[in-house]
């Protein structure tokens, strides 16, 4: 059996960490770690001390471990600040070749939001749609954000959402939701798009 690497060993402990914090622990001391992955107490010693110089934990009263959550706000605005800027050079071209709108978007609950926008001047479009949330169940923009999810995931997404209905098309539920986006992943032309092109009209 292949050894695990030291960074490996430090990847085990963040994620070992994380796990309880995730359970609603107060995160846990050398020993609640090294138990909880059946390693060596100085092993895993090493493994966390190493994590907490590096940023990815702190460590909280009696000798806790916890996740270092400013590590995770700093990545979150990276991406937000690429969104802005890889993002809407990414829709001025397209726009630019199809001369439709064209929306970025991210998913916030169970709902999209439009965080950049590239309309034509060609375009008969009245209005913005920029930083406006829309039920991800019921828009083309939902199914987008959720391509690549799998169904425990889309589950979760939609766990308490009460499906309104708006317009004509709209799901009823999250197992009609993921019917519909496995249809459309399949490449075919969805049941409920054959006689009309939208899953819903705000």
């Amino acid at each position: 059996m292949p050894k695990t690497s030291s960074m490996g060993r430090g990847i085990m402990a963040v994620l070992a960490v994380g796990s309880r914090n995730a359970e609603g622990l107060a995160g846990g001391t050398v020993a609640d770690i090294a138990a909880d992955l059946g390693k060596d107490r100085s092993q895993v010693s090493r493994s966390l001390r190493v994590a907490e110089q590096e940023g990815f934990l702190e460590r909280a009263e009696r000798r806790s471990y916890n996740l270092n959550w400013s590590l995770f706000t700093d990545a979150q605005l990276l991406t937000e600040q690429r969104l802005q800027t890889d993002g809407i050079t990414a829709l001025e071209g397209l726009a630019g070749e199809t001369n439709e709108g064209c929306f970025l978007g991210v998913l916030s609950g169970d709902s999209t939001v439009t965080v950049g926008e590239r309309i034509p001047a060609s375009s008969n479009m009245v209005g913005s749609w920029l930083g406006r949330p829309y039920p991800a169940y019921c828009s083309d923009a939902g199914q987008a954000l959720l391509w690549e999810a799998s169904d425990a995931e889309v589950r979760t997404v939609f766990a308490s959402s009460a499906f309104v209905r708006h317009g004509p098309n709209t799901p009823v539920n999250v197992e009609d939701f993921l019917t519909r986006l496995h249809e459309a992943r399949g490449g075919g032309i969805p049941s409920w798009m054959r006689k009309q092109n939208q899953a819903c009209i705000p």
